[in-house]
């Protein structure tokens, strides 16, 4: 299932006009995998960074404190974060919370 899932995300990512995935997001995805090996020898497996604009702009090991920050920071845009370690990055969709009155 994990397979599938992987080969899921990295076909959406091939697409981003046509998955919902922006171009910007797009970029840093890429970024990312090329400059990976430097990226995972200055952090410590299980720590989760955030990259905006082809740079780290933050980390944290508690993803949920991490979003938090960036929350603040950038309001609601897509961030790419992956987890340090991780064999391939993962994509995951986070909605901002709604109120319903």
């Amino acid at each position: 299932m994990s397979e599938f899932m992987t080969e899921a995300a990295t076909n959406q990512l091939r697409q981003p006009r046509a998955s919902g995935v922006s171009a910007e997001l797009q970029r840093d995805v890429e970024w990312y995998e090329r400059h990976r090996a430097d990226v995972e020898t200055a952090y410590p497996p299980g720590t989760s960074v955030a990259v905006v604009g082809k740079r780290i702009v933050d980390s944290d090991a508690d993803v949920w404190k991490l979003l938090g920050r960036l929350r603040e920071r950038y309001g609601s845009r897509s961030i790419f974060i992956p987890l340090i370690g991780k064999p391939r990055p993962d994509v995951i969709r986070v909605r901002s919370p709604r109120i319903v009155r």
